[in-house]
């Protein structure tokens, strides 16, 4: 037997809390899937570590938080406050970019070290509490230290326990490179790894910009992992870091009568917030290299020009009464998204600035003078920025809501700005166009369309008048909870969480099981590869070719021992395997070292009947190494 409720206040009332109970489920379904989309960019990662695990009541602890991304400008510090079984007495923060070259691509990583000094206060073994830093509404915790003190000094006994910034820069492959810096090397590296920083301009004006790009320049040698030890920005400069396409970073260019692959590592906007004569400071950096006749995995350090830029005052003559500062080239539009409507209803008003320059130095457009017209509610501010041809830019978007308080014509008067051109050498301005909006009376008896009075006075009334209506107040001939697509709509969000809640169980166990799904894959994976060497003959790129086989070989051997691509090494695969299988060891170290040779000899070894004997042969190894790791 079904239920009508009367046509009453109260089946309205019941209606309207099913509504909003429907609402707030569905919103609450959809909120983690949305903090997924919002989370997919800007994603960072986060460590701990410490310079030891055992110390003594003499000794000082080095806790250090790293944070890496590629952007970190908006994350937050770590905090570190009460440790069990130690005093905190400072910290330090240091900042190095991670620049890593594979192939015809680049990435660059930020990395924010904070390190505390930690003081032991007692003996025994103590536990480091996990660090939490939040960002982007996703919290990232790193795992807790067991640290113990004992009597004395245990530093004495095993020097210095602190670590130098730099120990974790090659990771894994630390002790490698110690063995092999020094062996093996015929020829020093001097001009055959360049760095040199490049302004657009070495003389401007206060606030104009200056596009300072930083190059490496490489012959006859290959980077492996690098990074910065020293890319301070400027202290006298406003910096805005440039993101570039990894893709179009490398390209061929003759520089002191020897050609050279030319990488772009670094591109950045520098305004001058003072006048003078100030200086950029270098850019170093420590790469790993190697290359015939140049030894194999030797470290090197590069330090950049240094860059002296003059900045000049500004003009005094003819300065706009509104001037605030901005410099560069700039527009100003605005608009409404309806220029009808009634009192007591929102419009949007967007303004628009466009243009070079420093968009930070724009200033929010003034609407003090329509407080007694409008409502205005605080703006919404978007800025999107590019590199062109021209320079540094983009635009800075501000977008109010307006609630008119009076019925009429309301106009709107132009948004001005003034600004200085450094190409013109002089001040200029610029504005939007006038908006004319007609306003109605609206429906509420609350608008007042007279002269606005100082003050409001309340009536005494428990009820207000609201108007009259014309007929009969119908409702739903049924209510909503008995129909079919009520109930549709409202199991429908905790399915959404069901499913969710499944791909994150799905995604956990993928993530556990990470490194046998990598070993299970790591034939098809080289063969593939081994399928695009063979389409780069086609092209004639012979250090391509030789390229993508050696990839193929190493990452069959990352794959299976779960490491990176990227830093394995022929001395590693040779090291790691010979105990499995020495001839075969011996076997793969010949072929790498073999693709090495022709990979420097370029194009024409990448003719005649040798592409195709490597690639069998390349075949031929993985066959026999998959037979050895499935023994």
């Amino acid at each position: 037997m079904l239920l009508f409720l009367p046509e009453s206040s109260a089946r309205k009332n019941m209606i309207r809390k099913f509504k909003t109970v429907f609402i707030i489920l569905f919103l609450l379904a959809l909120t983690p899937f949305m903090q997924s989309i919002l989370n997919a960019d800007g994603e960072i990662t986060v460590t701990s570590q410490v310079n030891a695990d055992k110390i003594g009541m003499e000794d000082l602890l080095y806790f250090t938080v790293q944070v890496k991304g590629e952007d970190l400008s908006d994350v937050p510090a770590p905090q570190v406050n009460n440790v069990p079984g130690f005093d905190v007495l400072g910290r330090s923060r240091s900042t190095s970019q991670h620049f890593q070259i594979i192939g015809s691509q680049s990435k660059s990583e930020l990395v924010h070290s904070h390190t505390f000094t930690l003081k032991p206060t007692k003996k025994g073994k103590f536990t480091i509490p996990a660090v939490e830093i939040t960002y982007k509404n996703v919290t990232y915790k790193t795992n807790p230290i067991q640290v113990e003190v004992v009597d004395g000094s245990v530093a004495q006994k095993r020097g210095s326990n602190r670590r130098s910034l730099l120990d974790d820069f090659f990771n894994d492959d630390d002790d490698f490179f110690n063995r092999r810096s020094n062996l093996g090397r015929r020829k020093e590296i001097t001009d055959e790894v360049i760095i040199e920083k490049v302004p657009a301009s070495k003389e401007v004006y206060l606030g104009e910009q200056v596009i300072e790009t930083t190059y490496l320049y490489v012959r006859d040698v290959q980077i492996g992992q690098s990074s910065n030890i020293d890319g301070t920005p400027p202290n006298d400069f406003w910096v805005e870091q440039i993101k570039m396409d990894t893709n179009a970073t490398r390209e061929q260019v003759r520089k002191n009568e020897h050609l050279y692959t030319r990488f772009t590592l670094m591109k950045r906007a520098l305004f001058p917030t003072k006048t003078g004569n100030l200086k950029v400071e270098p850019y170093t950096m420590k790469m790993q290299v190697r290359g015939i006749g140049f030894g194999f995995g030797d470290i090197i350090t590069r330090t950049s020009n240094p860059v002296n830029i003059i900045v000049k005052p500004l003009p005094r003559e003819n300065v706009p009464s509104n001037f605030t500062g901005v410099v560069g080239r700039f527009s100003v539009s605005a608009k409404v998204d309806k220029n009808e409507i009634e009192t007591g209803k929102a419009l949007n008003f967007t303004v628009t600035y466009s243009g070079l320059g420093n968009l930070k130095d724009l200033p929010e457009p003034s609407m003090e003078e329509y407080k007694d017209i409008f409502t205005v509610y605080p703006p919404e501010v978007e800025q999107e920025t590019e590199l062109s041809d021209a320079g540094w830019g983009g635009k800075k978007i501000w977008k109010f809501i307006l609630v008119p308080k009076i019925a009429g014509e309301i106009i709107i008067n132009p948004v001005r700005l003034s600004y200085f051109d450094p190409l013109s050498k002089s001040y200029k301005a610029t504005s939007s166009k006038p908006i004319t909006i007609k306003v109605a009376q609206g429906d509420s008896t609350d608008v007042y369309t007279g002269p606005i009075p100082s003050f409001v006075e309340a009536e005494n009334k428990d009820i207000n008048y609201i108007r009259n209506i014309d007929g009969n107040i119908t409702g739903s001939t049924r209510p909503y909870f008995v129909k079919p697509l009520y109930w549709i709509l409202l199991l429908l969000p905790i399915l959404i969480n069901l499913g969710l809640l499944l791909n994150v169980f799905i995604q956990s166990g993928r993530k556990k099981n990470l490194s046998a799904f990598r070993a299970k894959r790591a034939l098809a994976n080289s063969r593939r590869i081994l399928s695009d060497a063979k389409k780069t003959l086609k092209q004639e790129h012979g250090e391509k070719f030789y390229d993508a086989v050696i990839k193929a070989i190493a990452s069959y051997f990352a794959d299976k021992w779960n490491l990176s691509s990227s830093g394995i090494t022929i001395e590693q695969i040779k090291n790691k395997l010979k105990p499995l299988h020495p001839e075969l060891a011996q076997e793969v170290t010949d072929f790498l070292e073999d693709c090495e040779f022709h990979r420097f000899a370029g194009a024409k070894d990448a003719e005649g009947d040798r592409p195709r004997k490597t690639l069998e042969q390349a075949g031929d190894l993985l066959n026999s190494l998959e037979k050895v790791f499935n023994r």
